[in-house]
């Protein structure tokens, strides 16, 4: 399993990076994050894949959230 976490802290470090300053929209991903996304998809994925459900659900949703962050990230630099 080391071999699929170790790119999801890269995903977590450009989302930090592109809400960095904006408090709202930080509160937004991090609500998006755990509520909205992780929970349900323990939930889902657990269900489908006992064993591993838990682990892939916090992939599946870094990875969303990272498509997330980069389009953020393209709004917040075309408002500069």
């Amino acid at each position: 399993m080391p071999g699929i976490t170790v790119p999801e802290y890269g995903f977590s470090g450009c989302r930090r990076i592109s809400v960095r300053g904006n408090g709202k929209k930080a509160f937004a991903f991090a609500i998006l994050r755990k509520i909205i996304m992780e929970i349900p998809a323990i939930y889902l994925l657990n269900r489908l894949l006992p064993l591993y459900g838990m682990a892939y659900a916090q992939v599946v949703t870094e990875v969303i959230l990272a498509a997330a962050a980069v389009i953020t990230l393209r709004r917040m630099f075309r408002e500069k």
